[in-house]
C-alpha cells in the first residue's frame, strides 16, 4: 500500500507522515480495555471501524490500520479524505489525531510537492464528442479555473481566448467536475474575444487550477474508443483510444449424444476485443500504464458507460529513438453475456478494408 498523509507535524520535519506508521501503532495504557475508532465526517455513517483490545502489561500494538483506511476510500471513490483515529475507553477517549490523507497506488516521489490537478497526464489529445475528467487536491484554493484557448478564423488567423470557469467545482465530493468536449468547444466560441477575433473553431485549450496546468489537443481522427479510469489518485480520467480492434469470440460447449442424436450443452460464449494504440506520444504512454492498472475501467458509447476487464495487455516503452511507443490490450464486457457494438462505434471494429468493395476494372 502507498497511500500518502498529507499532514505534517514536527516530529517528522514537517513532512507528510509516512503510511507505513500506521500500519503499525504502538499504545501504551493504564486501561484494561482500549476502544479504538476509526472516522471520517464526509462518510454516511461516520465511524468506518472499531474495535476493543486487551492490552498485555499495559502494552498494545495494532497494525493494517492504513490498509482499513485506503479500503475505505477505494470504496467510496475518495482520492482525498479527513480521517480521526481515536483511542480510550467506550465513553471517554483519550487520545485522538486526524490526518488529511491523499490516496495513491504508486509510491510517490515528493507528495509534499502535489497541489492542483490529480491527474497522471499533464497534456492529452481529445476529440469532439469525448469527455475530460478535473480533480482537485485541496478545493479551498478556491472555485475558479482559469480557460486558455486557442482558436483559428475563417483565414487561418490563430487567436487567444481567456476566460475563467466558475463555481465549478461541485461533482464528486466537491473535488472533481466532468466536461464534455462538446460543451467547452461551445462555450469557448461565445465568449466575447472569440467573437470579436471571428474564430470559428477551437484548436487546443489548457486548463489552470492551482498553479497546475491540464492541456487539451483537439484531434479529428474518424475513429477512436472512450476509456474512463480511476487514476493512481483513485480521481476519475478519460483517455480516448485511436488504434486497430481485434473481435475474438470464443464458445466452449460439451457433446452428448441421445438415442443416436448429438447435441450440445452447458454452452457459454466469451468476446474479448484486442486493442492496439497508433503510435502514442511518451506522455500519452505513460499515462496509459494508469489504465492498464486500474481498479475500475468503462468503456463509454453514446454517454452510456459499460463496465470491462482489461484482461491481458502489453505496455512497453524504452528509450529507444527509432521505436514507435505503442500499447497492446485485451478487455472484455463484465457481464456474462456478449455485448452488441452500438452503431457510433462499429466504424472502429473490423469491416474488411478494402476487400469489403467490388473489384474494379483497374485492379482486376
Amino acid at each position: 500500500m502507498a497511500t500518502e498523509f498529507l499532514s505534517t507535524f514536527s516530529q517528522f520535519g514537517g513532512k507528510p507522515v509516512p503510511s507505513y506508521l500506521l500500519d503499525s501503532i504502538e499504545v501504551r495504557s493504564d486501561l484494561d480495555r482500549v476502544h479504538l475508532s476509526i472516522t471520517d465526517a464526509s462518510a454516511p455513517n461516520g465511524e468506518i471501524f472499531a474495535n476493543t483490545y486487551y492490552p498485555i502489561g499495559g502494552y498494545l500494538q495494532i497494525e493494517m490500520l492504513a490498509a482499513i483506511i485506503e479500503s475505505h476510500m477505494r470504496r467510496h471513490h475518495y482520492s482525498v479524505c479527513d480521517i480521526t483515529i481515536s483511542l480510550g475507553s467506550r465513553t471517554d477517549t483519550e487520545a485522538s489525531l486526524t490526518l488529511s490523507i491523499l490516496y495513491s497506488d504508486y509510491v510517490l516521489p515528493r507528495s509534499a510537492e502535489i497541489h492542483g490537478f490529480l491527474t497522471t497526464c499533464a497534456s492529452r489529445r481529445i476529440h469532439r464528442g469525448s469527455m475530460i475528467a478535473l480533480t482537485v487536491l485541496m478545493p479551498q484554493a478556491g472555485d475558479t479555473v482559469k480557460f486558455i484557448g486557442v482558436g483559428h478564423s475563417k483565414q487561418g488567423k490563430h487567436s487567444t481566448v481567456y476566460a475563467n470557469i466558475t463555481s465549478a467545482l461541485h461533482y464528486d465530493n466537491g473535488r472533481s467536475m466532468i466536461l464534455s468536449v462538446n460543451s467547452i468547444i461551445t462555450w469557448a466560441l461565445k465568449l466575447p474575444d472569440a467573437v470579436e477575433a471571428n474564430i470559428v473553431d477551437i484548436d487546443y485549450f489548457s486548463l489552470e487550477y492551482d498553479g497546475s496546468v491540464r492541456t487539451f489537443y483537439i484531434m479529428n481522427d474518424s475513429d477512436w474508443m472512450l476509456f474512463g479510469f480511476r487514476n493512481i489518485f483513485n480521481a476519475r480520467e478519460f483517455i480516448d483510444v485511436v488504434g486497430y480492434v481485434k473481435n475474438k469470440t470464443l464458445v466452449s460447449r460439451s457433446m452428448a449424444v441421445a438415442s443416436g442424436h448429438a447435441m450440445h450443452y452447458n454452452q457459454s460464449t466469451e468476446r474479448t476485443y484486442e486493442v492496439t494504440t497508433a503510435a502514442l506520444p511518451i506522455a500519452e504512454a505513460r499515462a496509459f500504464d494508469h489504465l492498464l492498472n486500474s481498479r475500475t475501467t468503462e468503456l463509454y458509447t453514446a454517454d452510456i458507460a459499460s463496465k470491462i476487464l482489461i484482461t491481458d495487455h502489453t505496455c512497453e516503452i524504452d528509450n529507444d529513438d527509432e521505436s514507435i511507443a505503442s500499447v497492446k490490450f485485451t478487455f472484455r464486457f463484465t457481464d456474462q453475456r456478449p455485448h452488441l457494438m452500438p452503431d457510433e462505434i462499429q466504424p472502429i471494429l473490423p469491416s474488411g478494408g478494402i476487400f469489403a468493395e467490388q473489384f474494379t476494372f483497374p485492379f482486376a
